[in-house]
């Protein structure tokens, strides 16, 4: 889809990580602009709601298996809608719409879900917006909802209601979110605001932070405390298995204490596989056989 001008598109493309590629299917969803699309990772297809036809708001959902596209509902309880966004839960395994704009309604507050068979109501109406913009944190096993038009609010949705958390840096829409697994955190990139310069081309990061200091998982040290280093720590898991999906599970992938020393690993990070790690001065660790005579930066200052 999308829109040139007056035109308006139906047609498909795929980006293999180097180039796009038009792709032949024998069916077309209607052209729109204005839709939402989020991948089903248990389907192992890609899903697209509503829109802006360029004449109505639509309310069709279709899903496309790389292959061709398959209408899945039209014309049921969800109310037609364009400025909408839509994400995966995996835990849940149902995608979530919310928000966006209605003919005849305005600007939208209803989140809905799809289950693979049916559309339903999925959380309490809260605060209407317009072109908010969503995707599932797999660390926090949650959705995040951030920004919106004139809206600075950052928003966490457990599967029944949203609750509001940590505000953005000042209101945009038209922002985009995805999740880097490796570091556990959710990127906003630019989007359009209410005064000067109206685009911004900034980056932020969203992650929860305790009291204690983060995890430095390459040196292997139990920095918060929790009893747990390096590849054993599931804070560690975007680290040492960025592969892995957190919410399908992890067992056919490399992981500490499976006995092999895996190339994501190392003898800081998984003991257990790849052997203990040589003491190393200047580290900011006082490991055996260290001493204050032999590394004075790690353990302490000789006595004079």
């Amino acid at each position: 889809g999308g829109k040139s001008g007056s035109n308006t598109f139906a047609d498909t493309w795929e980006y293999d990580g180097v180039s796009w590629t038009a792709v032949d299917t024998a069916t077309d969803p209607p052209g729109r602009v204005l839709s939402a699309l989020t991948y089903d990772r248990d389907a192992q297809a890609v899903l697209m709601f509503g829109g802006w036809s360029g004449v109505d708001e639509l309310d069709d959902l279709w899903s496309f298996d790389g292959t061709d596209w398959t209408l899945l509902s039209e014309n049921t309880a969800i109310p037609d809608r364009l400025d909408h966004d839509m994400t995966y839960d995996p835990i849940a395994q149902r995608a979530v719409v919310f928000g966006g704009y209605g003919d005849g309604t305005g600007d939208l507050g209803d989140t809905w879900a799809w289950d693979g068979a049916a559309w339903t109501v999925a959380a309490p109406v809260s605060g209407a917006v317009d072109f908010p913009v969503m995707v599932f944190a797999d660390r926090l096993g949650r959705i995040v909802r951030a920004g919106g038009w004139n809206v600075v609010d950052t928003f966490e949705y457990d599967g029944d209601r949203w609750f509001r958390t940590a505000p953005m840096p000042g209101s945009r829409s038209e922002n985009r979110l995805v999740y880097d697994g490796v570091h556990g955190r959710v990127l906003s990139f630019g989007g359009e605001t209410s005064t000067a310069p109206y685009v911004d081309g900034d980056v932020w990061e969203y992650r929860y932070r305790g009291d204690g200091p983060d995890e430095y998982c390459p040196s292997g040290r139990d920095l918060d405390q929790d009893g747990l280093a390096g590849c054993a720590d599931p804070d560690c898991a975007g680290y040492c298995a960025p592969a892995c999906d957190l919410a399908a599970g992890c067992a056919d992938l490399p992981r500490c204490g499976d006995g092999v020393c895996s190339a994501l690993e190392a003898p800081a990070l998984c003991a257990a596989d790849c052997g203990a790690p040589a003491p190393v001065c200047g580290d900011g660790y006082c490991d055996p056989p260290e001493d204050a005579s032999a590394c004075w930066i790690d353990c302490e200052a000789p006595a004079s």
